[in-house]
């Protein structure tokens, strides 16, 4: 069985002219393609102590992170890495008019969640 070592660096990158935040680790990478671990409560193998499990509630986080930047009009992508994992949060689509209107469009269109009607306070 092959333990993975820890992350040792975390590198954070931000192009402000291009709209992106890059993320990279020299850990081991990821187990599986983005694409599969943004699925929510995909499974994927785990090392824990030396012992190797199937964990059924992995990738939760890269789900979670995905619905928030494709809410805000952005993706989310990997990139090539020899050692580690990189991800590009890339926020070129965003309107920053957004930000003084309240929430994005696609937020206001997701099920449950109404624009604030002014003096709303709440359940009634």
């Amino acid at each position: 069985m092959r333990q993975r070592r820890a992350v040792r660096r975390l590198e954070r990158h931000l192009e402000v002219s291009d709209g992106a935040l890059i993320i990279a680790d020299d850990g081991p990478g990821l187990p599986a393609s983005l694409e599969e671990l943004t699925k929510p409560f995909n499974s994927q193998q785990v090392t824990l102590a030396g012992q190797s499990f199937t964990s059924g509630t992995g990738g939760l986080g890269l789900f979670i992170a995905r619905r928030i930047v494709e809410a805000h009009g952005g993706t989310l992508e990997q990139l090539r890495s020899t050692t580690g994992t990189r991800l590009r949060l890339n926020l070129r689509g965003c309107d920053a008019a957004h930000h003084h209107r309240g929430r994005p469009p696609a937020v206001q269109n997701w099920v449950g969640i109404r624009p604030e009607k002014p003096g709303f306070r709440g359940r009634r």
